[in-house]
C-alpha cells in the first residue's frame, strides 16, 4: 500500500591487451507507487480502526454491567442479611410468646388453641429464618461468584 524506493548502483572495468582500459559506472533508481492499493489500503484501514473502536466500546460496556452486577450482587447481600437478622428476632418473639401462652394456658387463662396458635407461629418464624438464612448464603455466594472469588 505504501509507495517503494529501490536504488543502486554497479561499476565495471575491462582491461583487454591492445586495447585501451574502459571503466563504466551505472547508476539506477526505481520508485513503484501502487495505485491500485492506495484506496482498498485506505478503506481497509478504516474499516480497521472502525472494529477496533468498536471493540473498545464494548469492553468498557462490559466493564460497567460487571460493576453493576458486582453492586446488584453486595445490595442483596446486605439486603438478606438484614432480613436474616429480622427472622431471628421473629423466632425469638415467637418463643416468647409461645412461653406465655404455656403459662396462660397452664394456669387456665386462655384455650388451648392459643396455645397451638403459639406454636405453629413459632414453627412458621423458625420457617422463614431458614429462608432468610438461605437467602443470604446464596447471596453471599452470588457475590464472591461475582468478584471472581470461590470461597
Amino acid at each position: 500500500m505504501l509507495p517503494t524506493v529501490a536504488v543502486g548502483a554497479t561499476a565495471m572495468r575491462a582491461e583487454l591487451k591492445g586495447v585501451d582500459p574502459v571503466s563504466n559506472v551505472i547508476g539506477f533508481a526505481m520508485v513503484s507507487v501502487p495505485i491500485s492499493d492506495v484506496w482498498s489500503g485506505t478503506h481497509a484501514t478504516r474499516v480497521h480502526r472502525i472494529k477496533e473502536r468498536e471493540a473498545s466500546l464494548k469492553e468498557a460496556e462490559m466493564r460497567r454491567k460487571i460493576v453493576l452486577g458486582i453492586d446488584k450482587d453486595w445490595d442483596d447481600l446486605e439486603r438478606s442479611y438484614q432480613e436474616a437478622l429480622v427472622a431471628d428476632d421473629a423466632v425469638v418473639q415467637a418463643d416468647v410468646n409461645l412461653a406465655e401462652e404455656t403459662d396462660r394456658q397452664r394456669n387456665g387463662l386462655s384455650t388451648f388453641s392459643d396455645l397451638l396458635e403459639a406454636q405453629a407461629l413459632r414453627q412458621k418464624a423458625k420457617d422463614e429464618r431458614i429462608d432468610a438464612r438461605k437467602a443470604y448464603w446464596l447471596a453471599r455466594s452470588a457475590y464472591l461468584r461475582s468478584l471472581g472469588k470461590d470461597d
